[in-house]
């Protein structure tokens, strides 16, 4: 029994002790952690595409999420409760400084279903009116005249997965559900996780970042749409603050405020906005429909000075944008200035690396067509057991070079 005892100490002693240590570790990824970094040609505003209230399967109210959605500086954020058809709310326009869109999450066969929409009035009523739009909106060719734009939520989740071919009209994919990706761990790594949530109130962040894995399956998924039609690319959240139920019991795991902060969606605008509600409304959707946006984990740092545009005769085209193949046709990805950790910019062609450089900026003359992402990688200094591991920081959205 005593020895018992003794063995429990030692157990207890050392959980705090690196408890201890993990909770004064900070990642580091700029020489001046405290400036502010931003690009010279482009502004980028941060939001959050799939958020769940109270009102479906979140664990608050939205004006609750919206005080955590400001604590975590979000520019835009997206309610998304599924099936919900009363509308109890509609948060449209500015909500503090978040601008904020009362959207829906449908279930549509076996899957879910993100609807966007500018317009803060359009809303699904009922369940028929839902599919027999959705229907309809699938059967069409993707046409900036559409009322809403509809993305697949978690492809492959369990139980929720798309059967058969993919429809001609699917705007988008999540190519990241954060939700899905905690909750696969969870079936496929119980170790990893269980260790995730007792260092989770010692240092959040690490906790966090140990249970990030590459979505092979999504991005060869979102590979293959985008040779059949352009496909946006989203990091959804899936933000409830209850990632699992265990025995009856709902895990707070994250919370909303350190989800917000651990990834999101980053629009690149060639205007900044003013304020004006409409005027802002148009910016931030006309961004989103053009797939002029990446996606990353914030958790590692902030990728605020990152771009990936593509020149033309002086003229610039961001990600997601469709080029005519011309002489003179580059490409060029910039990371943000101050960076001191190692860090591979890739180029993926259809799907395929393409090319690779460990240097801050790019400039890749472009002779071919094909369909241009990139992807950076960094190396931060982390706390053992996870020294010298390499995470995938940004996704692009894709640009769509074609034959003149």
């Amino acid at each position: 029994m005593r020895r018992l005892f003794f063995f429990l100490s030692f157990i207890v002693l050392i959980y705090f002790s690196f408890g201890f240590y993990l909770a004064t570790f900070e990642i580091q990824l700029y020489k001046d952690p405290t400036s502010s970094r931003s690009h010279g040609q482009f502004y980028d505003y941060r939001g959050v595409s799939h958020v769940v209230t109270s009102h479906s399967k979140g664990s608050l109210a939205p004006t609750g999420i919206l005080l955590e959605a400001a604590a975590a500086d979000l520019d835009y954020l997206f309610f998304t409760d599924l099936n919900l058809m009363e509308r109890p709310y509609n948060l449209s326009g500015y909500q503090g400084d978040v601008f904020t869109f009362s959207s829906q999450k449908i279930s549509f066969l076996d899957s879910h279903v993100l609807i966007y929409s500018q317009n803060p009035e359009f809303y699904f009523d009922g369940m028929g009116t839902a599919h027999a739009q959705l229907h309809q909106h699938f059967s069409d060719r993707p046409s900036p005249d559409k009322q809403f734009l509809a993305v697949l939520a978690h492809p492959f989740k369990r139980n929720h997965g798309w059967s058969g071919e993919y429809p001609l009209g699917l705007d988008g994919i999540e190519v990241i559900n954060m939700r899905h990706l905690w909750q696969e761990l969870w079936f496929q790594d119980r170790t990893t996780f269980i260790w995730s949530i007792f260092t989770y109130p010692w240092n959040p962040q690490i906790a966090l970042l140990r249970l990030i894995k590459e979505p092979k399956r999504e991005l060869e998924l979102w590979d293959f749409l985008n040779t059949q039609k352009p496909t946006l690319g989203f990091l959804g959240n899936e933000t409830t603050a209850k990632i699992f139920n265990l025995f009856g019991l709902n895990f707070t795991f994250p919370s909303y405020e350190k989800s917000f902060n651990f990834a999101s969606n980053h629009l690149l605008l060639a205007s900044e906005l003013t304020g004006h509600v409409d005027s802002d409304r148009k910016k931030i959707f006309s961004a989103i429909r053009k797939g002029n946006f990446y996606f990353s984990f914030d958790a590692l740092g902030s990728p605020k000075g990152f771009a990936a545009y593509m020149v033309q005769n002086k003229q610039s085209h961001l990600m997601g944008s469709p080029v005519s193949l011309k002489r003179g046709t580059e490409l060029v990805v910039e990371l943000p200035q101050g960076l001191i950790v190692p860090s591979i910019i890739e180029i993926h062609k259809d799907g395929r690396l393409f090319f690779k450089s460990n240097e801050p900026k790019v400039t890749l003359a472009i002779k071919e067509p094909g369909n241009f992402r990139v992807v950076v990688k960094i190396q931060p200094d982390l706390p053992l057991p996870d020294t010298q591991k390499w995470f995938v920081w940004i996704y692009s959205n894709p640009f769509f070079v074609s034959k003149n």
